[in-house]
């Protein structure tokens, strides 16, 4: 087997992953056999200042090429390593108040380390653990000898990841359509080699193949100053809102970057609502956004595992999912009604749900929201709301 980096992730490089900023410091190789056959991930351990480390799992699974983001914690009430030891698969457990099923036990074994790694992360070193399931959160004990220590865990996608460490353009591009992994992959320069034949050799009749071409340049648009102001009220669909608070947020999406308005609607009735100045490509779009709660919601570790392209159902509907982002408030003025801070980081995909209607969906590692969306005009909402500055004025 290589035990080579299979990824484009880098030690040195940076990320961020819900509103904590992390360098990568090391990777390990790990391994289990199973029926005669080896079985290998690696990891990729994160430093971050002032915070706990982390680390990040990429490995092969029967659904494809999977991104893991772990963080250590310390349960209220610990087990010992003894009690750990006597589980089996299909137990289930209480831990902080909730039932941790469990769905695998085994044994693994460092292969290869490079860079600077945890401690018991070294070559030919074994551990036991088990992985678990309670409720959103992935959760894996591991155990040597007496020491137990407890991780927290979701899934995410190629996307967020390449997101997270801020890839622009091409790079992006690349991390995500190989799922992370290094272009140097003999299972993916091969199958390139043979996709680029089969185009330049045709194309070759027709173009001069001596032209350059630049790699595709990520687009920004970023918000003009906010058109309205935190205290205003005004009357939409016949439901008088007021706006209790203004965030300005990054969102961040393969080969796209740019800002939205978001504002934090309070009814006369205590309901919420969000609209939405989303600056698009082709100028701004405003949209009303109101709580949506599906009878089965996805999880935040099912819905970090999603992919453009992919079916969630909603309510019956099955909506495509259409973007991937990551967000990040950039800042905030007035009193939130979902509690969301400057510097806070969320991640969230949307698609259609008619042709009328757009559903978003937004997470934390420990929180998941549903909204449904509909299109309002500019004029509409300036006329309902006022505008800040005559400079802001819509056509």
């Amino acid at each position: 087997m290589s035990l080579g980096n299979p990824t484009q992730i880098k030690i040195g490089m940076t990320g961020t992953f819900f509103n904590r900023t992390y360098r990568v410091i090391g990777r390990a190789v790990l391994g289990v056999t199973e029926d005669g056959h080896a079985y290998y991930w690696n990891e990729f351990y994160l430093e971050s200042a002032g915070g706990g480390p982390a680390t990040l799992v990429f490995e092969k699974t029967e659904d494809g090429y999977a991104w893991r983001l772990f963080t250590m914690f310390d349960p209220q009430a610990p087990i010992t390593a003894a009690e750990v030891a006597d589980k089996h698969v299909g137990d289930v457990m209480l831990l902080d108040g909730a039932n941790l099923h469990i769905t695998r036990v085994d044994r693994s074994q460092v292969y290869r380390v490079e860079g600077k790694t945890p401690k018991g992360i070294e070559p030919n070193k074994q551990a036991n653990y088990f992985n678990a399931e309670a409720g959103s959160r992935l959760v894996v004990v591991s155990w040597t000898g007496d020491e137990v220590e407890y991780y927290s865990g979701m899934t995410t996608s190629a996307s967020l990841v390449a997101a997270a460490f801020d890839l622009d353009g091409f790079a992006a591009w690349r991390f995500t359509a190989a799922s992370g992994r290094s272009w140097w992959s003999p299972q993916i320069w091969m199958t390139s080699m043979l996709v680029l034949a089969l185009i330049c050799i045709p194309a070759a009749c027709f173009i001069d193949l001596s032209r350059s071409r630049r790699a595709p340049a990520v687009t920004v648009n970023n918000a003009p100053a906010s058109p309205l102001r935190v205290g205003a009220s005004g009357v939409l669909n016949n439901i008088t809102y007021k706006i209790t608070e203004h965030e300005l947020v990054d969102m961040a999406e393969v080969g796209w970057r740019r800002q939205c308005h978001e504002y934090d609607l309070s009814e006369f009735g205590d309901n919420e609502a969000w609209l939405v100045c989303d600056a698009g490509s082709n100028g701004p779009v405003w949209l009303l956004y109101t709580l949506l709660q599906p009878e089965n919601p996805l999880t935040p570790l099912m819905a970090g595992s999603k992919r453009a392209g992919q079916n969630v159902q909603v309510d019956g509907n099955a909506v495509v999912i259409r973007n991937l982002f990551r967000a990040t408030i950039r800042s905030s003025e007035g009193v939130s009604v979902s509690g969301g801070k400057a510097g806070d980081v969320f991640y969230g995909f949307t698609g259609p749900i008619n042709s009328n209607d757009v559903l978003l969906a937004r997470w934390n590692q420990t929180n998941i929201i549903y909204e449904q969306g509909r299109p309002v005009p500019a004029k509409t909402v300036l006329a309902a709301f006022g505008q800040a500055t005559a400079d802001n004025a819509a056509p």
